[in-house]
């Protein structure tokens, strides 16, 4: 199990640990990420792990060694998130390889391929776009109401849970 801790004031770093539960040992893969840890994920092959620093507005990748559940090789796979907002939760669909990436503050999920680039956005009436899932024939992207107004709820829906039809995959 791989999980990002959340830097606890502004002058403190996020981090990114690993739990074995083979030996039930958190060991800490970074240390000292830029800011907010947030989405992972693992490719369709299980040889690449990806995870994603908000504030760095980068999605890194890592060799993932399906045996041992590690991780290694740390590079940057995109970090060309233009426009507002910063990267968030991040899915991969298990169908071609694609990295949905969430941006929060952003309007938008993005479609990137393996190798980052940019094959589509998706816009949102909402700001905060925060994770995506991908189901049998759709896409279903989760949305942040933050902080709580029932304005906003009320026009945009934010805070809710959304789907891109089949057709859109």
């Amino acid at each position: 199990f791989f999980c990002g801790v959340a830097p606890f004031d502004p002058h403190s770093r996020g981090e990114l640990w690993r739990f074995d539960s083979r030996t039930g040992e958190f060991v800490c893969i970074e240390e000292a990420t830029a800011g907010m840890p947030n989405g992972m994920g693992l490719s369709s092959d299980r040889k690449t792990f990806y995870f994603v620093v908000s504030d760095e507005k980068v999605l890194y990748a890592y060799d993932f060694d399906d045996a041992a559940k590690t991780v290694s090789n740390r590079r940057s796979l995109c970090a060309d998130f233009g426009g507002a907002g910063v990267p968030d939760g991040i899915c991969v669909d298990p169908r071609n390889g694609n990295l949905y990436v969430a941006i929060w503050d952003g309007y938008r999920l993005e479609c990137r391929s393996q190798d980052g680039a940019l094959a589509e956005s998706f816009a949102f009436p909402m700001a905060k776009v925060t994770s995506a899932c991908i189901g049998a024939d759709c896409i279903y992207v989760t949305t942040g109401n933050y902080p709580k107004s029932f304005e906003e709820h009320a026009v945009t829906k934010a805070g809710c849970v959304f789907s891109i039809g089949k057709e859109k995959i």
